[in-house]
C-alpha cells in the first residue's frame, strides 16, 4: 500500500523555534560581514596611514614652511643612493689605482650605519635650503630656467653648444666712507691750497757733475839716509849757493830751486844738479 504524505502540523513551538534559528543565523552572518568589513577597513587604513597620510605629517616648520615626511623620506633615500655610489667610486680607486681611500670610506660606512644621523643631516640641509629660498624672495632676488639649465650644465660639465668663451666682468670698487660720528671724531684735514710767493732770482749752483781740474799735490818727503859729504863739500855747496842768488833769470831761478832740493838728497842727484848749472852758465856767457 502507498504511504499517504500526510500534511504537517506547524504548531506555535515550532514557529518559535525556526523564527529562533533564524536570528541566530542572522547574527551570525552579520558578525561575520562586520568582521570582514573590520579587518578590510584596518588594512585600508593601515595602507592610507603609511603610504598618504603618515608621507603628508610635518617632520620640520620653517617660518610658516612645512617639510613633510615624504620629503623628507624622499631627501634621505636620495642622500643614501648618492653616499653608495661614491663609496663604490672611492673602492673602485682603491684597488686600481693604490690610492687610499680608506679614512673617508670609513666615514660613508659610519654615516650609513646610522640613520639617524643621515637623517638628521638631511633634514639640516632641507632647512638651509628653504631659509635662503626665503631671504631670496626678501631680497626680490629671481632665477629663471635658463640660469638653472646653465648652472646645471656646468655643474656637469656638459656643453652642448660647445665650451663657452670666458668674458671678463668688471666689478666696481666700492670705497669706505665715515659716518657723521666718526667725521666728528675725526674732522677731515684741510686741503692745502697754492699761495704767491715771490720769486727767488738765480744763484749760481755748483755743479757736482764736473770734473774739478788736477792739482798738484806734493808727496810727503821721506826721509832718507844721506851719506857723509867729503872734505870741503858743505864750503862748496855753500859759496855755489851764494853765486846762484846774484842769477836773475826765471829759468835759472827754476833750476836752481830743482837743484838746491836736490842737493841734499843724493849724490847722483846733486852730479845732475851741476851739470845743469854749468849748462845754465854757458848759455849766459
Amino acid at each position: 500500500m502507498a504511504k499517504h504524505n500526510t500534511p504537517r502540523v506547524v504548531t506555535k513551538k515550532h514557529m518559535a523555534r525556526l523564527e529562533r534559528e533564524r536570528r541566530q543565523v542572522n547574527l551570525i552572518r552579520g558578525i561575520a560581514i562586520g568582521g570582514i568589513l573590520i579587518v578590510v577597513g584596518l588594512l585600508v587604513y593601515g595602507y592610507l596611514r603609511l603610504n598618504v597620510f603618515a608621507l603628508r605629517e610635518p617632520v620640520a616648520e620653517v617660518n610658516g614652511e612645512v617639510i613633510t615626511t615624504g620629503a623628507w623620506q624622499e631627501r634621505v633615500k636620495f642622500q643614501r643612493a648618492q653616499l653608495l655610489n661614491v663609496y663604490a667610486q672611492y673602492s673602485m680607486f682603491q684597488q686600481n689605482f693604490g690610492i687610499d681611500y680608506s679614512q673617508q670610506m670609513q666615514q660613508i660606512a659610519g654615516t650609513l650605519s646610522a640613520p639617524e644621523i643621515l637623517g638628521q643631516q638631511v633634514l639640516d640641509q632641507m632647512t638651509d635650503e628653504i631659509l635662503i629660498r626665503q631671504e631670496a624672495e626678501k631680497m626680490g632676488i629671481t632665477v629663471t630656467e635658463e640660469e638653472v639649465e646653465a648652472a646645471v650644465r656646468e655643474n656637469f660639465e656638459f656643453f652642448p653648444d660647445g665650451t663657452p668663451s670666458p668674458t671678463i666682468t668688471p666689478t666696481e670698487v666700492e670705497f669706505p666712507t665715515l659716518t657723521s660720528q666718526q667725521l666728528t671724531l675725526y674732522p677731515s684735514t684741510a686741503t692745502p691750497t697754492e699761495a704767491a710767493t715771490s720769486t727767488a732770482e738765480p744763484t749760481a749752483t755748483l755743479d757736482m757733475s764736473a770734473t774739478p781740474p788736477p792739482t798738484a799735490t806734493t808727496a810727503p818727503s821721506t826721509p832718507t839716509p844721506v851719506p857723509a859729504e867729503p872734505d870741503g863739500a858743505v864750503e862748496r855747496g855753500l859759496s855755489r849757493q851764494a853765486r846762484l842768488r846774484h842769477i836773475p833769470s826765471s829759468s835759472s831761478r827754476h833750476n836752481i830751486t830743482i837743484c838746491w832740493k836736490a842737493w841734499t838728497r843724493t849724490i847722483s842727484a846733486r852730479e845732475q844738479c851741476a851739470r845743469s848749472m854749468r849748462q845754465d852758465s854757458i848759455a849766459r856767457n
